[in-house]
């Protein structure tokens, strides 16, 4: 077995690292407990927290890490925002995606890291209500939820280059 070969049989995904079950890794989306167990295990590794922009709207950004193999694999959770397309907030899950930046920063102690997620909940408590999606909205969640949220972006803008698709009248 070449050294090559040997290197992608031994190689373990991210998600397994994180233990992501087989649905997370299909809806790529976690709930908040599920989040926090992750974030206060032994094995995890809290490096950023940052409160950024994405394509879907304004979120709290936090990048873990763990080992494998001798190496840490990171992975960045957003949620605790509103997101634009589906037209509702996400206090209740985490979204993710596995992050390939090199040059992460030093570790912060995860007190830190809960005090700033929950400084963030308090900050969007009073916006973060339950609101009414439109027909647009809905059509982006199930489009998304069968597909992927760039997928159903790309597929709604295709599908509305007349305009007329998601007239609300």
């Amino acid at each position: 077995m070449t050294q090559e070969q040997e290197s992608r049989s031994s190689y373990i995904r991210t998600t397994e690292v994180f233990r992501l079950t087989d649905r997370e890794q299909l809806y790529d989306f976690i709930n908040d407990a599920r989040f926090q167990a992750i974030l206060q295990s032994e094995e995890t590794t809290v490096h950023q927290i940052t409160v950024d922009t994405n394509n879907y709207g304004e979120f709290i950004f936090v990048t873990l890490s763990r080992e494998a193999a001798g190496k840490p694999r990171f992975m960045t959770f957003w949620g605790l925002g509103f997101h634009e397309k589906r037209e509702r907030w996400l206090t209740q899950e985490w979204r993710f995606h596995e992050s390939y930046i090199r040059n992460f920063p030093a570790p912060m102690s995860k007190e830190e890291a809960l005090a700033e997620i929950q400084q963030r909940r308090d900050e969007i408590a009073y916006e973060a209500t339950d609101t009414t999606p439109s027909k647009s909205a809905i059509l982006f969640s199930l489009l998304a939820d069968l597909t992927d949220e760039d997928g159903a972006s790309i597929e709604l803008e295709d599908l509305d280059q007349g305009g007329y698709l998601l007239d609300e009248d």
